[in-house]
C-alpha cells in the first residue's frame, strides 16, 4: 500500500471512528435517539442529530518542520521507533531478525555504530565485526543475498550495495515516521428530543455538545484500527531466508514466521482529540452563514494523528568495513 492509499485509508477509518466514538458518549448520557453524522444532511431534518463536520484538514505545520529520519529498530529494550510510532508487530520482526544474525555472526561486537545516511538524513544502526564471505554463510542466505547482487546488476546499480568483494552487509530495518495529520471539526446539533419543552428545555446543542466536550477533556484519545505497512520488496524473502536457515536449531524460524504473519494484519493506532481554541466566534459564524445555517450553539475540536509510517530495510556497513561519511 502506497503513501496516498494510506493516507486516504487512515483519514476515511479515522473519521468514521470518531463518529461511533461520540454516538457511544451520548449514549452513557441518557441522550437516546440522537444521531452524530459527518456533514449537514441534506433538506430540512427534524431527527434530533450532532454533526461532527470537518473543515480544515491538513499535516501538522509544528511536526512538518522537523526532520524526518528513518529511526534504527531492532534494539531489545527502549528501542527509539517505538517512540516514532513503529508497531510492535515491525518492532518484534526487527528484534527477531537481530537475534538471527547474533547467532549467525557470533563474532559481532556487541556496540552498535551510528552515522548519517547520505540520503534523505536517514540514520542506521550498523555492527562492527569481523569479515564475512558469501560463501560462509547458510545456502538460503546465500540465494537471497545473490538475488539482490543480481536485481541490482540488472537495474544498472551498483552491484556492491549488499556484496562488497565477497563480504556481505547486513541487512538492516528501520522505521521512516509517517505523516503528522490534524483534521478540525466544527460540531453542532439540530433537531429535538421528543421530551423537549420550548418554555424550559434548552436546544440540542447545550446538552449534546456539553457531553461532547466533557468527553473530549477526559479522554483526549481514542483507539483506531489501521493496516500494517507493505515491506519492503526485499523483507520477504529475507525472512524466509533466515527462516529456512534456521530451520531444526532453536525456535528462532517458528517465531519469525509467526510474528510475519502477524504483521500483515491490523495494528492499535491512538488518536489524539484535542480542544480547539484557535477559531473565534466570528469565524464559527461566518463557517454557520457559509453552511446555511442558523446561528446557534457550536464547538470546534481537532484530531491529531500519524499516516502512512514505513518500514525501511537498508543494507548496513560492511563486514569489517569501519564508518566512512559518504559510504552508505
Amino acid at each position: 500500500m502506497n503513501l496516498y492509499r494510506t493516507a486516504r485509508l487512515s483519514a476515511t477509518t479515522v473519521h468514521q471512528d470518531l463518529l461511533a466514538w461520540a454516538r457511544e458518549r451520548l449514549r452513557k448520557a441518557d441522550l437516546y435517539g440522537v444521531e452524530c453524522l459527518g456533514q449537514i444532511p441534506a433538506g430540512n431534518r427534524t431527527d434530533p442529530t450532532m454533526i461532527l463536520m470537518p473543515f480544515r484538514v491538513g499535516a501538522d505545520p509544528k511536526m512538518t518542520e522537523m526532520n524526518h529520519a528513518v529511526v534504527p529498530m531492532g534494539q531489545e529494550n527502549n528501542d527509539p521507533a517505538r517512540a516514532a510510532g513503529a508497531p510492535d508487530a515491525c518492532l518484534e520482526l526487527a528484534v527477531t531478525i537481530n537475534r538471527c544474525f547474533n547467532e549467525l555472526f557470533p563474532q559481532m561486537a556487541p556496540q552498535m555504530m551510528r552515522r548519517p545516511e547520505m540520503r534523505g538524513g536517514a540514520v542506521m544502526s550498523a555492527p562492527l565485526m569481523a569479515r564475512t564471505p558469501l560463501a560462509d554463510l547458510p545456502e538460503p542466505m546465500q540465494r537471497w543475498y545473490n538475488e539482490r547482487t543480481n536485481q541490482h546488476a540488472e537495474g544498472g546499480g551498483d552491484k556492491s550495495e549488499w556484496v562488497q568483494e565477497g563480504n556481505v552487509r547486513l541487512p538492516r530495518m528501520g522505521w521512516l515516521p509517517g505523516i503528522p495529520l490534524l483534521i478540525r471539526y466544527i460540531a453542532l446539533a439540530a433537531g429535538q428530543l421528543p421530551e423537549h419543552d420550548p418554555t424550559t428545555s434548552p436546544p440540542l446543542g447545550v446538552p449534546a455538545l456539553a457531553v461532547l466536550s466533557a468527553a473530549i477533556f477526559r479522554e483526549r484519545f481514542f483507539e483506531v484500527s489501521l493496516p500494517l505497512p507493505d515491506p519492503p520488496d526485499e523483507l520477504p524473502g529475507l525472512v524466509e531466508a533466515l527462516a529456512e536457515s534456521f530451520e531444526g536449531r532453536g525456535t528462532h524460524s517458528a517465531d519469525l514466521r509467526r510474528i510475519w504473519e502477524v504483521t500483515r494484519g491490523q495494528f492499535p493506532h491512538q488518536v489524539a482529540i484535542l480542544p480547539q481554541g484557535e477559531i473565534a466566534n466570528s469565524d464559527i459564524a461566518g463557517l454557520l452563514q457559509a453552511l446555511q445555517q442558523p446561528l446557534q450553539s457550536a464547538m470546534s475540536f481537532q484530531l491529531r494523528f500519524q499516516s502512512g509510517g514505513e518500514i525501511v530495510l537498508r543494507p548496513g556497513i560492511a563486514s569489517g568495513e569501519a564508518p566512512r561519511p559518504g559510504v552508505r
